[in-house]
């Protein structure tokens, strides 16, 4: 921690790969944080606190003893004056810095001049706090860290050097200052990343802190002034009270005049806060405690200008918080940042959801030969749509799909949620309408995937190990919304299954009804399905299945297998991707849902048939499904907006 006086410090963190030497490290700079944030009101209530701590010892000392003792009510009256004091002195000043300022309109940095800082973190130094409130400490303050940097980097024993390891990280979100803001990205342009002495280098948000923190003072400040404020009075008007009713007692002619009593005393002080004029007059004889009328009046002065700047800190912090999220929606809709990544495995699958988007573009990444689809889907808010990356596989598997969502979650490190949709074999039941699913249909993960082939082979038979983490509660409770739309009667999906004015989608048309054949599990022939009334399937439209979905590197044509798996398990679906898309995309901190449209039954009579139709009934059900959803922002969570 680097010290310039109350109102200008700066942390300094370690590269990641000294950080060992450290292990507290984090657990400090959390504390530090945590003060930057509480710094204002730590220097502007705790002097007073110690000092009307001490005043209210005397004065509980001075009320046993009958305010006897002189020395120690005027000790007692002195330090109630100093904490009153220093509060009015620290709240004025800060109310004329914020009027010096003005209303001033929230400029933001574009973060298009801002480099990556994926490659940088962990390697370099790093500044990820920040307290220069005068623009004029920053140039110090800038010499300082070079300073400290340098002579620490050369006290480490065994330090890896590394071509720029001498980089300082300057993170802007810690910076409390819009004008150091403006001057450290002044100092980047052009700055070249060669030589030996420390270089400072401006970034963005780097995740170091929490972000968008309102700082403590306002509301908290306002809080703390007026418990500050009320302890004086109380204190000056049982004071107050005292030295009249000794003064009276002594023989001065009170002639029913003086505060002489503590509600007395307190109704005055009330009245000069609020500027009711008085509401009873102080003795003859201690005429010269009326000081104690003009100090409350100044607070009163005092405490209207701090609730204004209060008012006025926590409207700015407001909308700069809103002008953020504007701003990364608009990225968000230009591309740049996809929130909702979308991966599909076949050729059919790709096609459909590439049919479904918005604004469709492809788009290239630097060291990745994956294909990339940027475009938009409605969301739950109106003129504001999720950005989207669709990608396809190389090869269907979970290896692959594994590898898939890897490569989208590190070349798109704003994705949110991922969702895997395409083809599956449904598991059929018969004998169970409630549960048949049929081809055509639609089976939505929101149980989770179960990988049925990641088990404990033993002389006593296998055994399930670990599971894979939880499906996205995001996505499942939109998935639970469209439930409830499908109760009374809506279905949204439908719409984007009405191809009637797509020729471009023709070939993704729903086969007829009596392709959907059914055979028995030994092959010897055709089974009925189950009556549709029975099993609440409607002709020409597909059912939506909520459940467990199976998932393994096995391409099921055995229906024995399938039903013995299938009940197991309790499974809807089975398929040979989830499970990759689950672990990669949960190792890399993100969300996840299957959606899969049923294209056969897992047998020997496996056909292409009802892919294509199957492919674009699991992309209609992704797209309601996101328009249930609300907006997100770049890896941050929900949107703080109107509705949400």
């Amino acid at each position: 921690m680097i010290w310039h006086g109350p109102d200008s410090f700066a942390v300094v963190e370690l590269p990641f790969e000294l950080r060992h030497r450290l292990p507290d490290q984090d657990v400090r700079t959390r504390r530090l944080a945590q003060l930057d944030r509480w710094w204002e009101l730590v220097m502007s209530m705790l002097p007073s606190f110690l000092l009307l701590t001490g005043a209210a010892g005397l004065a509980l000392i001075c009320w046993a003893t009958g305010w006897r003792s002189s020395g120690l009510a005027l000790t007692a009256m002195i330090l109630a004056l100093l904490a009153v004091l220093w509060i009015t002195v620290f709240m004025v000043l800060g109310i004329v810095t914020a009027l010096v300022r003005g209303w001033r309109s929230v400029e933001l940095t574009d973060d298009s001049a801002v480099p990556a800082t994926g490659p940088l973190l962990g390697r370099h130094w790093s500044v990820p706090i920040c307290h220069v409130p005068p623009d004029s400490e920053i140039d110090c303050l800038v010499r300082s860290v070079n300073q400290v940097v340098r002579e620490l980097d050369d006290r480490l024993p065994g330090r890896i050097r590394e071509p720029g390891s001498e980089l300082v990280l300057w993170v802007l979100d810690g910076v409390t200052d819009q004008n150091v803001e403006r001057r450290l990205l002044q100092w980047h342009e052009g700055l070249e990343l060669v030589g030996t002495r420390p270089r400072l280098l401006a970034i963005g948000d780097a995740r170091l802190r929490l972000p968008d923190k309102e700082p403590a003072g306002p509301a908290k400040g306002i809080t703390l002034f007026l418990i500050a404020l009320a302890i004086v009075t109380l204190f000056n008007a049982n004071y107050i009270s005292g030295r009249e009713a000794a003064a009276c007692r002594d023989g001065a002619d009170c002639d029913g005049a003086g505060l002489t009593t503590f509600g007395k005393a307190l109704s005055w002080l009330l009245n000069q806060l609020l500027f009711l004029g008085d509401s009873g007059e102080l003795s003859p004889v201690l005429t010269q405690l009326r000081v104690f009328g003009w100090l409350t009046r100044i607070l009163g002065l005092v405490t209207i200008g701090c609730i204004v700047v209060a008012i006025q800190r926590h409207l700015r912090f407001q909308r700069a918080g809103e002008v953020r999220v504007r701003q990364g929606l608009e990225r968000d809709r230009d591309g740049k940042n996809p929130t909702i990544g979308i991966v599909t495995a076949l050729p059919e699958e790709f096609a459909a959801v590439h049919a479904l988007l918005e604004n469709p573009r492809e788009d290239l990444r630097d060291g990745d030969r994956s294909p990339y689809v940027l475009g938009d889907l409605p969301s739950r808010t109106d003129g504001t749509p999720h950005a989207v990356v669709l990608t396809l596989m190389l090869d269907a598997g979970n290896a692959l799909a594994a590898a898939a969502g890897t490569h989208l979650s590190r070349s798109f490190p704003s994705v949110n949620c991922v969702v895997m949709t395409g083809i599956a074999a449904g598991v059929p039941t018969p004998e169970s309408p409630q549960t048949h699913v049929r081809q055509g249909d639609i089976v939505v993960s929101t149980w989770g995937v179960v990988p049925y082939d990641h088990v404990d082979d033993t002389i006593d038979g296998t055994k399930l190990r670990a599971g894979v983490p939880q499906p996205s509660t995001l996505l499942t409770s939109a998935a639970r919304l469209l439930q409830v739309k499908e109760i009374r009667g809506l279905q949204p999906w439908l719409t984007w299954l009405d191809i009637s004015d797509r020729p471009d989608l023709a070939t993704f048309a729903r086969p007829p009804e009596e392709t959907d054949t059914l055979w028995a599990r030994d092959g010897s022939g055709p089974v009925p399905h189950p009556d549709p009334a029975l099993s609440g399937h409607v002709p020409g439209v597909p059912k939506v299945h909520y459940g467990r979905i199976g998932s393994a590197d096995r391409s099921l044509r055995n229906p024995t297998s399938r039903d013995s798996v299938a009940a197991e398990h309790t499974l809807r679906a089975l398929e040979m991707e989830g499970k990759g898309i689950a672990y990669s995309t949960a190792l890399n901190g993100l969300e996840w849902l299957v959606v899969r449209g049923i294209s056969d039954y897992g047998d020997a009579h496996v056909n292409p048939t009802w892919r294509r139709y199957a492919a674009l009934a699991a992309a209609a059900y992704v797209r309601a499904l996101l328009a249930e959803s609300p907006p997100l922002t770049v890896r941050g969570g929900h949107v703080r907006g109107r509705g949400h």
